[in-house]
Order: C-alpha cells, then structure tokens, then sequence
C-alpha cells in the first residue's frame, strides 16, 4: 500500500488557503440576518514543511533514518519562521476573531529520544510574531493528531502535529464570549502496514468553540480531513455532520477539507456534496459569483517563484473551503498570497501600498497602533521625578 504515497495523490505543497468570512448572525428563530457588527473568521493551513513521502516509500532501516534526515532538512528549508511572519501579517490586518489553523507542528531534535530540544514550534512563531505587531490572540481549543518520534543519520526527530482554533482576547465579553472548546480525532482514518515501522496509522481532528454575541450565539468548527482516501474524507464528513455540527445552533465550518468543490465529476466531489446537502453552503460562490476563488496549490518544497494557485482543488490536492448557514455568511477570499522568498521588506511595501490606497481599509489606523503598542514595550513611560521641596530649619 505504500505505493500509493506518491505525488499525484498527496497533497501538493503548501496548499496555503485563506478564506475571510464576515458572519452575520442570526437567531434560531429569526429568518434572516441581524443588524450589527459582522464576524470576521479565518482559516489557514500554516503546513508542516513535508508530506513524509521519502519516510514512507522507505523499505529498508537504511532507507528510512535517511529520509528522515531529508525530511527535517526539507523542513528547515521551508522557512517556518518566514511564513509564520507572513500568516501574522495577514491576520494583523483583517484581524479576525476566530482563526482555524491547521498543520500547526512542532518539531524536536536531540541526541536520543529522551534529550529532544523544540526546534521549530510554528504555533509559538505564529503568537510571537502576532505580539510583535500588537495582535492579541490565544488558543482556545487544540488537539494533537500525529506525534512519533524517529531517528535520523545523524539524530532523533520529534514531530507533532496539531489542529487549532485561535481567538482575540482584547475584544470587550459585552461583545464576544468564547465558550465550550471541543475537539476530538475522527474515528475513521487511514492506516497502512510499513515494512519499517509496522502498522501506521495517520488520524485527523477537529476542534469546535461557540461564541455568544450578546444574546446570540453560534458554533465555529475547524478541521482537516484526510486526503489521501476520498472514502475515508468522506466518512470523516460524515463524523462532522453527526458530531460537532449536529446542534441547534448556527454552524459554520472552515478549514482544509481536501474536497473539490467545482467538479462533480472528480472523487472527492462527494464529501463537498455530503457538506452542503443539509443546510449549509458553501459561502464563497453566493458572495462572489464571478469569481473562481482558487486555493490550490504550491511545490512541495514552496520554491515556486510565483503564486500556482489554479483551482479550488485539483488532482486530489488540499483545499480550503469555508461551509456556513444558508443564507446567513458572507466570505472574502484572497487568492494571492505573500511569497515567502520575496523579501520580508519588499513584501510589506508591496501589500502596504495597496491596502492604504483603499479609503476603508484603517490601514492608517492600525499601522499607528501597532507602533505606539511596540513602542510602549521598548520605551516604557516614566513618571517625572517629583520636584524638590526645600524645608528651612525653625528658628
């Protein structure tokens, strides 16, 4: 079965989707939206830096120790800190209340197993880098789907993989609450018989909060389903609709749902047509009809000078959709994305200038925040000594 872990059938690259989705938010009894505030939501797939095609096409113990040294340095070479600055300068500037993440890794290496030092923590790279340009957000739900630990030629690698929802903590409780964080692993998942590591089995997870709005409350659900079995996504589907979705409230699902969402005939079609089967849709095509909305895909090694996003899905490859309520979402969805080998400040400039060009864009105003947070962190206000009282001796 380790044939089939090739590159036509697994995820190609980054896949690094970005959906926006202003919620509006409606009453359980009410027919249509409320007049007030949106809810701006966002998931992203922050990629693990691999997709252990070389550890998994090994037969041998020779074979496997060096492809796992190719892998870490295939991970190392994906610059997890540079794309964790480019993740944080998108939700800086659309500042969302909710972010669904997915691949969130964590990788160790050592010496031996019992001497493991974090290496790259993307989770930790992303909320550093988030404090930087004064964003407040912290996790609320989390569950670990993939964690082994395996030597090298030369060390031990530790990696472990994550599903996570953030959220803002400098919003006002009058204006949102986040409450009741779920999260759990799909029952269904693939396994296979490894001639090296035996029988391996590669789960996925979801993690759900629901967030009240003062009197109304709805429930937000990330996931990452399987992609390499449209059988097996399918089920995993299926274990969404029965599990965290089954509820009165409103849902709103988002995240990487491998599933091709603009051709029937592909087969992974019908985890997308199991999705949006009840009532839920997918928002992207009611907001945006003339628009195609691609979220697919980037090289393995993400060494592609330019952005290869060419479909919502293709050949079986990872996708992002965000499926909401009908009727009851709104989705703004960017389709070009920072490039990581572009300079850091070459980027800035380029994304700057566009942003400020727009009259409601607060680009002004949020650039002015960020530097008088960071300014306070390096220069902190001090108090001016009190004067000086001079007190005459009595006669």
């Amino acid at each position: 079965m380790i044939q089939k872990f090739n590159a036509s059938c697994l995820r190609t690259g980054a896949a690094m989707a970005l959906s926006i989705v202003s919620i509006a938010l409606v009453s359980a009894s009410a027919g249509g939206p409320t007049k007030g505030r949106p809810l701006k939501v966002m998931t992203r797939n922050l990629y693990q830096g691999t997709n252990f095609d070389e550890a998994l096409a090994a037969r041998t113990g020779q074979e496997f120790v060096a492809a796992v040294a190719t892998t870490i340095h295939s991970v190392r070479a994906s610059q997890p800190a540079v794309r964790a600055a480019a993740v944080a300068r998108e939700i800086a500037e659309d500042q969302p209340a909710l972010v669904g993440v997915q691949e969130v890794a964590t990788w160790s290496t050592g010496p031996s197993p019992t001497t493991l030092t974090v290496e790259i923590d993307q989770l930790a790279l992303l909320l550093n880098q988030l404090q930087l340009l004064g964003q407040h957000y912290a996790v609320t739900a989390s569950v670990t789907y993939l964690d082994f630990t395996v030597p090298s030629q030369t060390e031990w690698v530790r990696v472990r993989v994550a599903e996570v929802m953030l959220a803002r903590t400098d919003l006002d409780p009058a204006e949102m609450i986040v409450s009741n964080p779920q999260g759990d692993l799909f029952i269904a998942r693939f396994a296979i018989e490894h001639p090296v590591l035996g029988t391996v089995s590669v789960p996925r997870a979801w993690v759900s909060v629901d967030v009240t709005l003062k009197d109304r409350m709805v429930r937000f659900v990330s996931t990452h389903l399987d992609n390499i079995l449209p059988s097996l996504h399918l089920a995993q589907a299926q274990e969404l609709l029965t599990g965290p979705a089954n509820t009165t409230l409103p849902v709103v699902l988002l995240g990487d749902f491998n599933t091709r969402a603009d051709d029937p005939s592909d087969v992974s079609y019908p985890t997308y047509a199991a999705l949006t089967a009840g009532n839920l849709a997918e928002v992207w095509p009611q907001v945006n009809p003339d628009t195609a909305g691609f979220t697919c895909c980037h090289d393995v090694s993400l060494t592609n000078p330019a952005d290869a996003l060419n479909g919502r899905g293709e050949d079986g490859r990872a996708r992002a959709h965000v499926v909401a309520p009908r009727r009851r979402g709104l989705v703004r969805q960017r389709s070009r994305l920072p490039d990581p080998q572009q300079p850091a400040r070459q980027r800035h400039q380029i994304h700057s200038r566009r942003r400020k060009n727009h009259p409601r864009s607060g680009y002004r105003r949020r650039l002015r925040r960020a530097f008088r947070a960071r300014y306070r962190d390096r220069h902190p206000r001090r108090r001016p000594a009190p004067p000086l009282r001079t007190v005459l001796p009595r006669r």
